[in-house]
């Protein structure tokens, strides 16, 4: 995990709107969510969770903290000839995932090539083009309470997906 102090967003919205962040974690495993530094800063705070980048603008000056969450890792879960069950981690490039996946042979998420983002923002947004749309892929989805750092599993459906929402 990373803190810094009056931090600059500017490289990292697709805006290029150069504000300043009070305090800016980047987090770089799920074991940081418990860290007492992690707590310190985000307990009682709204923080900003930051993928990309690219679904903000900024407009001024941030006091509350902004996380920015770069977990990687892919594993292969369940496989077998009609498809591939993949855990995957929500810092992961979004894009740089679809690629993967058409390498890999896997059809279907082909049509969501070239959406900017990370895989965390994916079922939040239930990012979707032509046709095809996150939870039409989605098994379930990890997630961290950032009060605690205690992790549940939602599956597809207590995701309640909806048109770019979850």
């Amino acid at each position: 995990m990373k803190i810094s102090h009056n931090s600059s967003l500017k490289e990292l919205n697709t805006f290029k709107v150069d504000c300043i962040t009070k305090t800016h974690i980047v987090v770089e495993n799920n074991n940081d969510f418990k860290d007492k530094e992690f707590l310190k800063y985000t307990n009682d705070t709204n923080p900003l969770f930051l993928g990309g980048g690219s679904n903000v603008l900024f407009t001024k000056n941030l006091t509350q903290p902004v996380v920015q969450i770069k977990t990687k890792g892919k594993e292969v879960k369940k496989e077998n000839d009609k498809f591939m069950i993949i855990k995957i981690e929500a810092g992961e490039n979004w894009d740089d995932f679809v690629k993967w996946s058409i390498e890999h042979n896997l059809i279907g998420l082909q049509n969501l090539a070239y959406i900017p983002g990370t895989v965390g923002a994916t079922p939040i947004q239930n990012v979707g083009a032509y046709g095809v749309e996150t939870k039409d892929f989605l098994v379930e989805v990890s997630v961290i309470n950032i009060k605690d750092g205690t992790e549940i599993t939602l599956t597809n459906k207590e995701c309640k997906f909806g048109y770019r929402d979850s």
